[in-house]
């Protein structure tokens, strides 16, 4: 089985992250979408951040997204 290293974030650190890619202002304001449901990203919703075409998506929590994210990352093999 082949082995990855995945790069986490924890909850306390979530903020800054968001705010080290100046990105807050625009969560605040309900500008972030989920890539796969559309869904307005908040604080509570928010699934998973990742990079793409040199930009920052976001994956909200429902579960079409999750699954749709995986399938995407599969598809993409990051």
């Amino acid at each position: 089985m082949e082995r990855k290293t995945i790069q986490a974030v924890h909850d306390r650190d979530l903020l800054e992250l968001i705010d080290k890619f100046g990105l807050t202002d625009k969560m605040n304001s309900g500008l972030l979408k989920c890539k796969f449901t559309q869904t307005i990203i908040t604080f509570d919703n928010i699934y998973s951040i990742f990079p793409e075409a040199n930009n920052i998506r976001f994956v909200c929590d429902e579960p079409t997204a999750i699954k749709l994210f995986a399938e995407y990352i599969n598809e993409h093999k990051l």
